[in-house]
C-alpha cells in the first residue's frame, strides 16, 4: 500500500484487530488516521467541489476563445493546476488519477500547488493592471511567479521537503501581497476589485489555516484539513465574479468613453463647421484683397518694367532695351546669315530751341520727333532715345547701303516739317542722320554706334554748310 493516502482494509465483524501504520514523508507531515466505511456525503461534497472547478474551467476557457484575452487562459491554468494540488492533498490523485504511480502521487500536492501559485501570480499581475506600477511593485508578482517555478523544480529534481516548506511560506507571501494590491485597487475603484479582495481574503484564510496545520501549529480536523479546499472554492467563485465584474466595468467604461467621444466629436464637428464658415468668409475676403493686391502688383511691375526699359518722356526704348534688342537682332542675323543697320539721329540746334522757347518747347519737339520716327519704323525694328536729343534705330534685314539711304530719306521727309508748339509758335526742326551696317562695317555694337555717330556728325556738318 506504499504511496497511497487511501486504501482498502478487509475486516470481519465481531473480531479484534491490531493495525500498524508506518508513515514517511520528505515534507511536512500530518497523518490523522480514520477508519470509515464509504461516506457518500463526503464524496458528494468533493464531487461538487471538483465539478465547480471543471465548470469554471470550461466557462473561462470559452470566454478566452470568445474574447481572446490571455487573462482568462491564465485563470484556466490556475484552476487546472489548483485542482491537481487539491486532489493530491485529498488523496484522490493516488486513488483515482494515477493509482499505480507513487512518484506522481507524492508530487501532485506540492507540484500542483506550486504550478497554481505560478499561474495565480501571473493572473494577479494581469488582473490588477496599473496597480502594481502605481505601488512601484510591478516586479513583485513576476518574482513570486518565478519563486513558485523554482519550488516546482525543487520538488521535481531535488528536495521534496524543501519544496513542501517553501510552498507554504511562499503562498503566505503571495496571498498577502495580492490582498494588499487588491485593497489598493479597491480604493481606486478598479473594475472587479471588490470581488478580487474578497476572493483573496477567502484564499488567505484557507492558506493560513492549512499552512499552520501543515507546520503543526493547528490540530487536524475537518476544517483545518480542508481549509485550502474551502478557501480555494470560495476564491474561484469570487474570482469568476471579479472577472465578470471586470468585463462589465470595462464595457461600461468603454460605452461611456464611446458616448463621450461621440459628444466630443459632435462638438468638434460643430466647432469645425463654424470655424470653416468663418474661414471661408475670411478666405473670400482675403482672396479678393490678394487679387486686388496682385493686380496692383502686376500693374506696378509692368510700370516698373516699362520704366526700366523705356524713356520717361517719349515712351521709346532706352539704352538698356536697345542693348537687348541689339543682341536679339544680332543672333537672328548670325543664324540667317543676314545683316542689319544701326541708324543714329540727332536734332539740329536743339540747344537753341531750349534757350529760345524753353525746355517745355524742347520736350514738345522731342515728342513730336519720336512720333514721326515711329511712323517710319519697319516691322521688327527698334527705336530708342539714348540721350537728350539723340535717337538710335535698329533696322533688321537691312543689309545694304541703298536700303539704309532709302530709310534715311524717308525720315528726312517725315521729320523736316514744321512743328506747332502749344504756345502757338511754329518752328522748323532739323535732323542729322548717320548709319552703319552689320556685319559689313563692324560686328560690335559699340563700333557700329561709333561709325554711325561719325556719319551723323558728318551729315550735320554738311547740312550746316548748306545753310
Amino acid at each position: 500500500m506504499r504511496g497511497h493516502h487511501v486504501f482498502d482494509v478487509s475486516l470481519q465483524p465481531a473480531s479484534h484487530y491490531t493495525l500498524y501504520l508506518r508513515v514517511v514523508s520528505e515534507g511536512t507531515l500530518s497523518a490523522p488516521v480514520t477508519l470509515w466505511q464509504q461516506d457518500q456525503l463526503s464524496y458528494s461534497l468533493l464531487s461538487a467541489y471538483y465539478g465547480l472547478l471543471v465548470a469554471l474551467l470550461v466557462y473561462n476557457l470559452f470566454l478566452f476563445l470568445s474574447l481572446r484575452d490571455p487573462l482568462y487562459l491564465t485563470y484556466v491554468a490556475f484552476i487546472s493546476t489548483l485542482a491537481v494540488g487539491q486532489a493530491g492533498l485529498a488523496g484522490f490523485s493516488g486513488q483515482f488519477l494515477w493509482p499505480d504511480n507513487a512518484y506522481l502521487t507524492n508530487l501532485s500536492p506540492t507540484g500542483g500547488v506550486s504550478l497554481a501559485g505560478f499561474f495565480g501570480a501571473l493572473f494577479v499581475q494581469g488582473f490588477l493592471g496599473s496597480t502594481p506600477r502605481r505601488l512601484r511593485l510591478g516586479w513583485l508578482m513576476p518574482l513570486i511567479s518565478g519563486g513558485y517555478a523554482l519550488v516546482f523544480l525543487t520538488a521535481l529534481f531535488w528536495s521534496y521537503y524543501l519544496a513542501a516548506v517553501a510552498v507554504n511560506l511562499l503562498s503566505l507571501v503571495f496571498v498577502l501581497a495580492a490582498l494588499l494590491m487588491g485593497a489598493v485597487s479597491l480604493y481606486h475603484r478598479q473594475p472587479g476589485a471588490r470581488y478580487f479582495v474578497l476572493a483573496w481574503v477567502a484564499l488567505l484564510t484557507g492558506v493560513l489555516v492549512i499552512s499552520l496545520h501543515n507546520l503543526g501549529v493547528l490540530p487536524s480536523n475537518f476544517l483545518t484539513s480542508n481549509a485550502l479546499l474551502i478557501g480555494s472554492a470560495l476564491e474561484m467563485l469570487l474570482l469568476a465574479l471579479a472577472l465578470a465584474d471586470r468585463i462589465n466595468g470595462i464595457q461600461k467604461a468603454r460605452d461611456e468613453a464611446q458616448a463621450q467621444a461621440i459628444r466630443l466629436r459632435q462638438e468638434m464637428v460643430e466647432a469645425l463647421e463654424e470655424k470653416e464658415r468663418y474661414l471661408e468668409m475670411r478666405v473670400v475676403e482675403r482672396t479678393e484683397a490678394l487679387e486686388q493686391a496682385n493686380q496692383e502688383l502686376q500693374k506696378n511691375h509692368q510700370l516698373m518694367e516699362h520704366q526700366a526699359h523705356h524713356d520717361a518722356l517719349t515712351g521709346l526704348a532706352n539704352r538698356k532695351r536697345l542693348n537687348q534688342s541689339f543682341k536679339k537682332v544680332q543672333q537672328q542675323a548670325d543664324l540667317q546669315n543676314t545683316g542689319f543697320t544701326v541708324v543714329v539721329a540727332d536734332l539740329d540746334k536743339f540747344k537753341q530751341i531750349n534757350d529760345t522757347w524753353g525746355h517745355q518747347a524742347g520736350d514738345e519737339v522731342l515728342m513730336t520727333l519720336a512720333q514721326r520716327l515711329q511712323v517710319c519704323m519697319i516691322p521688327g525694328g527698334t527705336l530708342a532715345r539714348v540721350g537728350g536729343d539723340e535717337f538710335v534705330i535698329l533696322l533688321p534685314d537691312t543689309q545694304n547701303h541703298q536700303a539704309a539711304e532709302n530709310f534715311c530719306q524717308q525720315v528726312f521727309d517725315k521729320v523736316l516739317q514744321p512743328v506747332l508748339l502749344s504756345q502757338g509758335t511754329t518752328i522748323n526742326p532739323g535732323i542729322s542722320l548717320g548709319y552703319a551696317i552689320y556685319p559689313i562695317d563692324a560686328t560690335d555694337m559699340d563700333q557700329l554706334l561709333n561709325l554711325a555717330d561719325q556719319a551723323m556728325y558728318q551729315n550735320k556738318q554738311e547740312r550746316a554748310q548748306e545753310c
